[in-house]
């Protein structure tokens, strides 16, 4: 019976040391996700402020040619 027990305890930690595990990589998943979503975010904000620059740009040119 002893035996039992101590297996049984085994097997929980075991198991509660996978979960642990499990729910490590899910908040590292959730982080990773977030950073990506800043880093579009930001580069979105990039593309939009290249095309208002190279909007001006055009627009000076050809009041410079007028």
């Amino acid at each position: 019976m002893n035996k039992i027990n101590n297996l049984q305890k085994v097997k929980l930690l075991k198991s509660w040391k996978l979960k642990n595990r499990i729910n490590e990589m899910k908040t590292l998943l959730v982080g990773f996700k977030n950073t990506f979503e800043q880093t579009e975010e930001r580069l979105s904000k990039l593309k939009d402020r290249t095309m208002e620059i190279i909007k001006s740009e055009e627009q000076k040119e050809k009041r410079l040619k007028k």
